[in-house]
């Protein structure tokens, strides 16, 4: 349900489904290519994984480009971080990417409408090998909200607005003085900075 919740929204999840289905047939048939010490289990989770991306993939190239696009702006993201730049702004961002401010906006626009700027887009739980303690899921979840205290003011300050008040990105945008756009292009950006921070491209 992760990757159907990733799905843009030409895209059925009984489609994405019957697509899993030939992953798993897949990895049924092919489990002799596992490598050392893996699971059956976490080898066939893979392959229906892989078979389902490459389906939305091919059945709609601008997520495609949209993905290839979102992991540079977490790549630059982290980058910046680890040069003393964690509260990088959309101008510095903009250079990064070689873009003027009005090709940045359009790029965080063209992400959010491929639906990869959702807080569930972060897959905490997601992994080859799960633990099955539960302990390596709260970590992660324990370093996403490290991560979130680190953001910048008005990030901090969407995220409580989106997700602790509830507001839609309407409201928000009334809320901060701005328009609804320059709203959803912040969220891009800030999912993105928390996806650098916890090492999820």
């Amino acid at each position: 349900m992760r990757v159907a919740r990733r799905a843009p929204s030409g895209i059925s999840v009984e489609a994405l489904c019957r697509r899993g289905f030939v992953g798993l047939l897949d990895g049924l048939t092919t489990a002799a290519a596992m490598a050392p010490g893996e699971t059956l289990e976490a080898y066939v989770e893979h392959r229906i994984r892989g078979a389902m991306l490459d389906f939305m993939r091919s059945a709609n190239p601008a997520f495609a480009a949209a993905r290839a696009a979102s992991r540079d702006l977490a790549r630059l993201l982290r980058r910046l971080r680890d040069e003393g730049s964690p509260h990088a702004g959309a101008d510095e961002l903009a250079s990064g990417l070689g873009l003027d401010a009005t090709a940045y906006a359009d790029l965080l626009t063209r992400i959010a409408e491929a639906g990869l700027a959702r807080i569930d887009v972060i897959d905490l739980e997601e992994g080859p090998q799960q633990d099955p303690s539960g302990e390596e899921p709260r970590a992660c979840r324990r370093t996403l909200a490290n991560a979130i205290v680190q953001l910048p003011l008005r990030e901090r300050n969407l995220l409580g607005l989106l997700f602790e008040e509830e507001l839609s990105i309407e409201e928000a945008s009334a809320v901060l003085g701005c328009t609804s756009r320059a709203v959803t292009c912040l969220l891009t950006q800030t999912i993105h900075r928390l996806r650098a921070d916890i090492g999820k491209e």
